[in-house]
């Protein structure tokens, strides 16, 4: 029976085409459908791409020494959330304006939207509806 033989640069260049895919899959699913030029899309994508690296296959928001982002209580930035406020700060795009969640009725119903949101500023919008402010 034959060896299989694997070709390093091939694997590579196999790995660079899915991470490319993820990255802007990623993109679309942060901006939530919004349009962007081809040279905003461009810009967009490149500081994604130097301010992100995969870790174990997922993607994860980085600074510029290389250390995972987070925030003041210690938690990973979501990826998501940071695509979201490169958007905003490069090019001045936001997604479109969140549709206002139901209040939840009970604290079981608050903690399941709290653990499925995804963001601060949802979190912080669902406290406040619970609260009735």
């Amino acid at each position: 029976m034959g060896q299989i033989e694997i070709n390093p640069k091939q694997t590579f260049l196999e790995l660079q085409k899915m991470q490319e895919k993820e990255r802007n899959r990623l993109i679309d699913s942060a901006l939530a459908g919004r349009k962007l030029t081809p040279g905003e899309r461009m810009s967009l994508y490149l500081e994604v791409e130097n301010s992100s690296r995969f870790v174990d296959g997922e993607l994860i928001p980085t600074d510029s020494d290389g250390t995972p982002l987070t925030d003041p209580h210690g938690w990973p930035t979501p990826i998501q959330q940071h695509i979201r406020q490169t958007a905003k700060t490069l090019l001045g795009v936001e997604p479109p304006a969140l549709q206002q969640p139901k209040p939840p009725a009970s604290g079981d119903e608050l903690f399941n939207q709290m653990k499925a949101a995804q963001s601060n500023e949802e979190r912080v919008k669902l406290y406040a509806a619970y609260k009735g402010e």
